[in-house]
């Protein structure tokens, strides 16, 4: 991982530190605060169009993912899918949930059987940009793994 950004927050007088790295294509993010991790990846670079079957590179992704966590001794990952607006809801709640299922099934191949993951479609309802531009719907695509 490259670019390591820390950020700083101040919460009733307590500052909250979080280390955001990112690949160096910038497919997948990373951030720790210290408590969990949070991986973010495109969803435009995991599966193709309206699919979800994972890429090649979703899968040379989600291994070195799978490395990290392993190494940490993390036993709880929820892995939740996210999508744009473009289409009816119902059927983004659905190709969210497929996705997130993808890889929680992907990371579970490669984790110790004592790890808990919990998969979760979210569709369109949680986005972190507009769904107004090209750029923004892009960025509300994605699939996020919160390892605790």
């Amino acid at each position: 991982m490259l670019d390591i950004t820390p950020t700083a927050e101040t919460i009733a007088g307590v500052q909250d530190m979080h280390f955001t790295s990112a690949n160096s294509d910038g497919s997948a993010t990373e951030t720790e605060d210290g408590h969990s991790r949070v991986y973010v990846l495109k969803a435009d670079v995991m599966f193709a169009y309206n699919k979800a079957t994972l890429t090649a590179k979703a899968r040379a992704t989600l291994t070195d993912i799978a490395a990290k966590i392993a190494a940490a001794n993390v036993i709880e990952l929820t892995v939740v899918g996210h999508t744009d607006s473009d289409g009816a809801d119902a059927h983004n709640l659905t190709l969210s949930k497929k996705r997130a299922k993808a890889v929680a099934a992907f990371l579970a191949a490669r984790l110790p059987a004592t790890t808990t993951i919990k998969a979760v479609g979210k569709g369109e309802t949680q986005p972190r940009s507009t769904n107004v531009t090209t750029f923004g719907r892009a960025l509300n695509r994605r699939v996020e793994i919160t390892a605790r």
